[in-house]
C-alpha cells in the first residue's frame, strides 16, 4: 500500500509507457526501488537512473552518489543531463547531488499501478 501512495504522490501519471519517479530524499528513493523490485518484481536490468544536475554541481560525484545509493550500475543510468533553473541564480535549496528519477519503460506495469491507485481510490470511497 506504501508503495501505491508513494507513486501516486510522487510518481508520473503521463501515458508514455514509462514508471517514472522522481524525488530527492534519499531514503524514498532507496524505499520505491525496495517496492519496485520485490513487490512490482521488476528485474535489475530493466531499472534506470537519469541523473539531472545543476552546472556547478559536481558531476563524477553525484553519480557516484546516485549509484551507489541505488545499487544501479552506470550500464543502467542514462547520460547525466544538466538542469538549468529558472531562479536567475537565487536557488535557496541547492541539491548538491542532484535529481534522479528512477526509470522503468513497462508500459503494463504503469497501467498494473495505475489500476492499483484507481483500486485504492475506489476503496477509499473519495
Amino acid at each position: 500500500m506504501l508503495g501505491i501512495i508513494a507513486y501516486w504522490t510522487e510518481g508520473s501519471k503521463t501515458k508514455d509507457s514509462l514508471v517514472k519517479f522522481t524525488n530527492t530524499d534519499p531514503e524514498f528513493i532507496k524505499f520505491i526501488l525496495k517496492w519496485l523490485r520485490e513487490i512490482c518484481g521488476v528485474p535489475e536490468d530493466k531499472l534506470r537512473l537519469h541523473l539531472r544536475i545543476h552546472l556547478d554541481t559536481e558531476k563524477e560525484k553525484a553519480e557516484n552518489y546516485w549509484s551507489e545509493l541505488t545499487n544501479i550500475p552506470k550500464e543502467g543510468r542514462y547520460k547525466t543531463t544538466y538542469k538549468t533553473s529558472g531562479s536567475k541564480g537565487r536557488r535557496h535549496n541547492k541539491l548538491s547531488n542532484g535529481i534522479a528519477p528512477i526509470i522503468v519503460c513497462d508500459l503494463n506495469l504503469f497501467y498494473k499501478i495505475m489500476g492499483w491507485i484507481e483500486g485504492l481510490i475506489d476503496n477509499l470511497k473519495l
